[in-house]
């Protein structure tokens, strides 16, 4: 107890101390230290640490402890701190201001908690965040990777289903989940195909071969003048009647039809022309 300003006895206030008929009036607590109540009366009753913003007194303990993230405490030698709004927190413990509290998930940047290709749930219960890699992706939720990377050998292209499962696209004779194992189906296809091919060019060689030999053959058609109804020969160029005379011998002046052998095909075609007259 003290004597007050209006002349009566107060108690001594937190932090402070009096022996009665010792010190005069109330002594403050030594540094960093306070007392658990009013009206302490010695020096022993400074057992309380002095908890600064950002942290409580825990009594059971009698010691200051953060407050843990998700709470804050702007007071000093508080008991308990304040809880954040819900879906938000704080970056780190022992918080002073409610302008600390945030949604984790919504930060962008270079200081985002979770990989750009996950998904971020906050716990309220324990006021933490959990990162979770979206479908199609691998990782902690921190980092994340595509699970298409490195997935498929032998330039196998890869593939995701709804659920962000893999899948290969074999190309070539390579077949399995990979794209690493070769199909044997290919190689006997490959087999198969070139036989065949190889069998058409044998056929068609002997087809052709077969073809010239019956040409070469074939014997030459001989084709007579043509005569009319008293039996003398026609000339093809003026298509007047040929005299007898000429029929039999013909001079060099005739200009009915002669026939020559073409040699190749094997046709005998008319001359309209007289090789000697021409001469």
């Amino acid at each position: 107890m003290q004597l007050a300003l209006e002349g009566t006895c107060e108690p001594c206030p937190r932090g402070t101390y009096r022996a009665q008929g010792v010190q005069v009036s109330c002594q403050a607590c030594p540094l960093g230290r306070i007392t658990p109540k009013l009206g302490s009366v010695s020096i022993e009753e400074c057992s309380l640490p002095v908890c600064p913003p950002g942290t409580y007194l825990n009594g059971t303990q009698n010691s200051c402890v953060a407050c843990r993230k998700g709470t804050y405490q702007p007071e000093p030698q508080q008991t308990r701190c304040l809880s954040c709004p819900p879906e938000k927190s704080t970056k780190s413990t022992a918080a002073t201001s409610a302008s600390e509290c945030f949604n984790p998930c919504e930060i962008r940047g270079p200081d985002m908690l979770c990989d750009r290709n996950a998904r971020c749930l906050s716990i309220p219960e324990t006021d933490k965040i959990k990162c979770e890699c979206r479908p199609g992706y691998n990782g902690t939720g921190e980092v994340c990777s595509d699970v298409c990377t490195d997935f498929c050998d032998n330039e196998g292209v890869c593939v995701k289903d709804p659920q962000g499962q893999p899948s290969c696209r074999c190309i070539g004779s390579f077949t399995g989940k990979h794209c690493v194992e070769k199909s044997e189906f290919a190689y006997i296809a490959g087999g198969i195909a070139g036989a065949v091919i190889f069998i058409i060019l044998i056929v068609l060689l002997v087809w052709m071969i077969c073809v010239r030999s019956a040409r070469k053959k074939e014997p030459k058609k001989i084709l007579t003048a043509a005569t009319d109804q008293n039996g003398s020969q026609v000339n093809f160029y003026y298509g007047a009647q040929t005299p007898y005379a000429e029929s039999i011998a013909p001079s060099h002046h005739s200009t009915y039809a002669h026939y020559y052998d073409d040699e190749e095909d094997g046709w005998e075609m008319p001359n309209f022309y007289n090789e000697t007259y021409m001469k």
